[in-house]
């Protein structure tokens, strides 16, 4: 069964039985909706991260390319 084809039934459900679909979703032990905005800073952290190793590791290398 395809997400489309998941989504549809969901859809067709009653109101109250979506909302317990949302609820589990949303709340459930290990929530299946992901927090974009906690992906975002966990790949920013990274990046960060990554930029901080090489300013460090070739440091004196960017500083011979800077010139």
């Amino acid at each position: 069964m395809s997400a489309s084809e998941i989504i549809q039934q969901i859809k067709a459900l009653p109101l109250d039985e979506q909302q317990e679909v949302k609820a589990y979703l949303n709340e459930g032990p290990r929530s299946l909706v992901v927090d974009a905005a906690k992906l975002d800073a966990d790949r920013n952290a990274r990046v960060r991260g990554a930029a901080d190793h090489v300013f460090t590791e070739y440091k004196e290398l960017l500083g011979k390319l800077a010139q």
